[in-house]
Order: C-alpha cells, then sequence, then structure tokens
C-alpha cells in the first residue's frame, strides 16, 4: 500500500466505507507523520522560510543523541536502526524516538527501506565537505550580488543578539543566531531560484550544525567567527563579508572532516 494513496482516501471517505474495509487504512508510519507534522506546523518555515531551533524536548535530546552516534562513527553508513533496541538503550518509549527518526528522514541523515524501518545514510568526510563547500559558494554568491538589499537593521538586532549570547554561553542562543545571519542573507536574495536551492542546502546541513553547535564549538569563537561577517555588513564592506562568509565555511569543512575521519 502506499501511504500517500491511501492516506487521500482515508481522509476523505465516509467512516461507515472505512469501517467496513472499502477504503484501506493508512499504516501507522504515516499516521504518525502526519500527526507530527500538525503537531509541530507552529515552528514550521514560513514563507520566508526562517528557521528557529526548537526547544528542547524528549524527542529533541534522542535527535541530538542519535546524531552524536552517527558523527562518532557509531552508526556508521548502511547501519539499520532497530527502533526497539534504541528505546532500550536510551529508556524512551517509541512516540519520541519516531519523532527524532522523522526529522532524521526529512533532512536527509536517514533513509527509509522499502521493507521497513530506516537505514543510516552513507555520507564520507569528502561528500559531507562538498555539501559544505556547495552551499558556501551560493551563499557567497547571494552575498556578493545582493549586498545592497541586506537587511541592516535586522543584523543590528543580529549582533546584539549574538553579545547576548556570548555574554551568556549560550549555544543554543548561538545557533539561532547563526541560523538567523545565514537567512537574512538569503532574504536579500532577488532571486527566488537561487534563495529556494540555498534553504534546501541550508537544511541537509543543519543536524551536523546542530552537532557542531553543541559537541564542539566554543561559544566565544563561534560567535567571533560571525562577527566578522556582520560588522563588515555593517561597515559596508562586502569584499571583508564575503572574505569572513569563506572562512566561516572553511572552518565547518575541517571540522566536519575531522569527526568524520576519526568517526570512521
Amino acid at each position: 500500500m502506499k501511504p500517500a494513496v491511501a492516506g487521500k482516501n482515508f481522509f476523505a471517505s465516509d467512516p461507515i466505507l472505512i469501517l467496513q474495509g472499502s477504503v484501506p487504512v493508512p499504516d501507522i508510519d504515516f499516521l504518525f507523520e502526519i500527526l507530527y507534522t500538525v503537531y509541530n506546523y507552529k515552528t514550521q518555515t514560513n514563507k520566508t522560510a526562517e528557521m528557529k531551533i526548537i526547544r528542547k524536548t524528549l524527542g529533541e535530546e534522542i535527535y541530538r543523541s542519535l546524531l552524536d552516534e552517527l558523527m562518532s562513527g557509531a552508526l556508521p553508513g548502511g547501519s539499520r536502526l532497530c527502533e526497539e533496541k534504541i528505546c532500550k538503550q536510551l529508556g524512551v518509549s517509541r512516540t519520541p524516538l519516531r519523532e527524532a527518526l522523522i526529522r532524521l528522514l526529512r533532512e536527509g541523515i536517514l533513509e527509509k527501506r522499502s521493507s521497513g524501518g530506516c537505514i543510516v545514510r552513507k555520507m564520507s568526510p569528502d561528500s559531507l565537505a562538498e555539501l559544505f563547500e556547495a552551499r558556501g559558494m551560493l551563499e557567497c554568491l547571494a552575498l556578493r550580488e545582493y549586498f545592497d538589499r541586506i537587511d541592516i537593521s535586522g543584523m543590528k538586532l543580529l549582533k546584539k543578539a549574538l553579545l547576548d549570547a556570548k555574554r551568556k554561553g549560550s549555544r543554543e542562543d548561538t545557533l539561532r543566531a547563526d541560523e538567523r545571519m545565514h537567512e537574512l542573507i538569503t532574504e536579500a536574495c532577488k532571486n527566488s531560484c537561487l534563495a529556494e536551492e540555498i534553504r534546501g542546502l541550508q537544511l541537509r546541513c543543519r543536524p551536523y550544525r546542530i552537532h557542531r553547535c553543541f559537541k564542539a564549538e566554543d561559544v566565544r569563537a563561534a560567535v567571533a567567527e560571525r562577527l566578522r561577517i556582520i560588522d563588515a555588513i555593517l561597515a559596508g564592506d562586502s569584499g571583508k563579508a564575503e572574505e569572513g562568509m569563506k572562512e566561516h565555511f572553511q572552518c565547518g569543512i575541517k571540522h566536519y572532516r575531522d569527526k568524520l575521519k576519526k568517526g570512521n
């Protein structure tokens, strides 16, 4: 049964026909995905695709725990994830675990098997480096071509938020500010096709960014790295801003390449 077809018939049909078995009922994975989508409706991206970090729930903790396992090499590419085994290891129920798994599936970290269950998508250090390199090239292009369209007032507020994050030593606030910085640059794109491609790459990169922020990155160093870009934008220096952005991505690429090589 194809979940999408079953789901369409299911929600459009008379309840009596469903009880009689005339209409196929979607499988539990499809129903759970619908419920999860509705539950997180308010946190999904709006028409400007501003990405906001979700408050730390049990599902978020499981998500980060699985990311740590993936980045350390404990769950190498091709590994099959057994829900029952993970639930026992982490001492959690299937509901928050599935919340984390659906998120990882959506972000391309996991792949769904035709026979059921999930496997870890194979990602070599070079492949991950190329992913961030492609994103960096497009964001630098957007920064250079649409520099005069960047929201300066937004950048001023962002600088304040970064300094507050540094003062508090908050990793979550640092990550949130980082995502907002990249989004402000993407929002400046007059070319909607370019903006769409950048946002797609941002989504694919996001789980690795979360791992780096919470497991490796020093808050003070992270803030300083981003302030170099923001200060250049506020000073009207597009060349220096682009140089800072390139350095920002190069630091990330080096981190992920080294991390995956150690894990493997």
